[in-house]
């Protein structure tokens, strides 16, 4: 998903780019939102989608990933650890 940057939130995703295109990026779903905010999980956009939290904080859309499960609670635990280790990449 989010590979050419036409899909939902004209995001892309792909190896080399991810970064730049989510530390510090304001949401185009909720502008007032950033995607991911270094050192603050609960603050970040993408660990509101995967949880699916993203509604009570002024987002839009479905829970990440769009028409699938959602992830394993390890997998989004590692998401949150990654941002509170400051989204380094």
């Amino acid at each position: 998903c989010h590979l050419t940057g036409a899909e939902a939130g004209n995001l892309s995703l792909v190896p080399g780019k991810a970064i730049a295109n989510i530390v510090g990026i304001a949401s185009s779903e909720a502008p007032d939102l950033v995607r991911v905010v270094p050192g603050k999980p609960e603050e970040s956009y993408l660990l509101m989608k995967l949880k699916g939290t993203h509604l009570q904080h002024g987002g839009t859309g479905a829970q990440m990933p769009f028409g699938a499960p959602p992830l394993p609670p390890e997998v989004i635990a590692k998401v949150h650890q990654w941002i509170e280790d400051g989204a380094k990449p």
